[in-house]
């Protein structure tokens, strides 16, 4: 298990590794902190395959999730 944060000046894409600090995207049992961000996240929202340990939208993270396309969709323990 492993802590991935969003980054600042990079949105977007769920599943791109440059959208988190850690360079690597979540994967199961992963902890998922939004914060410190106005980055939108519109691509790559399925993600029923991966179930975090913990999800967090932060106060700090005002961006949006989700797009005309559909929402994010995640599980979570």
């Amino acid at each position: 298990m492993a802590d991935r944060t969003s980054k600042t000046a990079h949105g977007g894409d769920w599943g791109a590794n440059a959208f988190w600090n850690e360079a690597a995207v979540p994967v199961n049992a992963d902890d998922v902190y939004l914060q410190d961000s106005t980055a939108a996240i519109s691509n790559n929202l399925n993600q029923t395959v991966v179930t975090a340990g913990n999800f967090d939208a932060l106060a700090s993270w005002t961006g949006n999730i989700g797009s005309g396309a559909g929402s994010l969709i995640i599980s979570a323990t």
